[in-house]
């Protein structure tokens, strides 16, 4: 390739992005000995001046902004954009200072310090629900009610804008990924149960109201052509024609669905008895202004245990709480409800139309012991209705007000929560910002008293940054 050319440039990273030296290749190495070649010259910078040539209205732009006081980079930036557009640039760079005076005000003046101690648009700040087609008017899920309580700027960029993650350039081979095979597991329950009576309710008030289906584990050999079947659609309905990428998938769902047999059917002929399978329903709590709101669920199994109603929702992923005894199990799981975390579980009872009912989550991972698979919660328990109610209100004020900020910070330990580091529109946040994380965090834990000079989004910004704070933590507590 170096040969086919008259002359060749050769060029190489002196330093990489931390600083640190980063030699040449071998092959430089070899070139430059059998050319006698000296040490090469350093390249310039992007910026370095050329002599006797003018520099560009942009490239002083860019200086100023690195360099010069803020108070005369506008006047740099109106010139650059008048270069590159044609127009005048002072409407546009006064959007964009304005811009830059909210995402990073300067401290420096008595302006710049009033902008940094409170919270701009920036932070989360929509707007309440506007008539009309706002997807926010419509119904709502109990899982949108879990992820606004986790980071409310992740859901209202995911449930509302419907954002896509951005493509990564170096992302490997389809594989089997957990989203993959938790789709693939469940799908597999399903089919089993329907295929013993396929006209299983699919709503919790059908469900209530049917007499209980005996549904036995299916043979082998149905188990292999169900698992070959499901594995085969599912991959072409995400799209892969990697060849063999069904068999991997069907191997991997195996030990998954072994585990839900030895719970669910510990007996040779044993036979659970179904009430309805994926079966919607839904839970009303009453809103700050006196309305009732309906908000959606879905349990994958509800059965006849002993005349109680048992909701359950299998996870393939890890427990929410690995301790062995049931109280610090439900200790651990009230913790999560304080934090608007598993409030599916919670809303299952509370759904059942006033019959005694339970609500659990079942985690078939194959390496858990069995004391950790099933977290629960009773319809009796005394403490679910108000922790229910109240954590989900904290959500909706949030949600109605338009306050729907970037959780960038624990606000009971101050580290950056771990979903952060693999969110898939991070790029659309203000995460990896040190002061905006730091700007949030210090009106969040700054502003508790004259709570009546703030605005309603303000105020439900603070309560649902504190949610949670003051009860037991949850799923590191060892058995007492």
């Amino acid at each position: 390739m170096l040969s086919s050319a008259k002359q060749v440039t050769l060029s190489w990273q002196a330093c990489d992005d931390d600083g640190k030296a980063r030699p040449p290749s071998p092959l430089v190495e070899r070139l430059r000995l059998a050319d006698g070649s000296e040490e090469p010259p350093l390249v310039g910078a992007v910026l370095t001046p050329v002599p006797d040539e003018p520099r560009p209205a942009h490239e002083h732009a860019v200086i100023a902004g690195l360099h010069g006081p803020r108070v005369g980079f506008g006047r740099v930036l109106e010139a650059a954009l008048a270069e590159a557009t044609g127009e005048d640039g002072r409407p546009l760079a006064a959007a964009r200072l304005a811009v830059l005076d909210e995402l990073d005000p300067d401290r420096r003046t008595a302006d710049g310090r009033r902008r940094a101690a409170v919270l701009g648009p920036y932070f989360g700040f929509v707007g309440v629900p506007r008539e009309g087609a706002d997807p926010r008017r419509g119904g709502m899920a109990v899982t949108t009610v879990e992820n606004v309580a986790a980071c409310p700027w992740q859901a209202f960029l995911r449930r509302v804008l419907r954002l896509e993650p951005s493509p990564d350039p170096l992302a490997a081979a389809p594989g089997v990924d957990a989203l993959l095979l938790g789709e693939g597991v469940h799908r597999m329950l399903e089919a089993i149960v329907a295929a013993a009576e396929p006209g299983l309710p699919r709503d919790v008030g059908g469900a209530l109201g049917a007499r209980p289906v005996a549904v036995p584990w299916p043979a082998p050999e149905e188990l292999d052509r169900a698992l070959r079947e499901a594995s085969t659609r599912l991959t072409r309905e995400e799209g892969f024609t990697l060849p063999g990428l069904e068999r991997v998938l069907e191997e991997r769902m195996r030990p998954f669905l072994e585990v839900a047999r030895r719970l669910g059917w510990p007996e040779e002929g044993a036979r659970a008895a179904v009430l309805g399978v994926e079966a919607t329903g839904q839970v009303t709590i009453e809103g700050a202004d006196g309305a009732e709101r309906a908000l959606s669920f879905r349990a994958d199994l509800v059965e006849d245990v002993a005349g109680r109603v048992v909701f359950t929702d299998f996870k393939t992923g890890a427990p929410l709480s690995k301790a062995k005894t049931h109280e610090t199990r439900r200790k651990h799981l009230l913790a999560a409800f304080r934090r608007g975390e598993a409030l599916q579980a919670a809303a299952y009872p509370l759904g059942a139309g006033g019959r005694a009912a339970d609500g659990r989550y079942v985690y078939l991972r194959p390496d858990l012991e069995d004391e950790t698979r099933v977290l629960e919660v009773a319809g009796e328990d005394p403490e679910l209705p108000s922790l229910f109610r109240s954590t989900v209100r904290s959500v909706l004020d949030a949600w109605d007000s338009g306050s729907l900020f970037p959780r960038l910070e624990q606000a009971d330990t101050n580290r950056e929560p771990r979903r952060c580091s693999h969110c898939e529109v991070r790029d659309a946040c203000v995460r990896g910002d040190s002061g905006a994380r730091r700007r949030l965090a210090r009106w969040a834990a700054g502003r508790k008293e004259g709570r009546g000079a703030l605005s309603a989004a303000e105020v439900a910004l603070r309560v649902l940054w504190s949610l949670g704070i003051g009860g037991a933590e949850g799923g590191e507590e060892e058995d007492e």
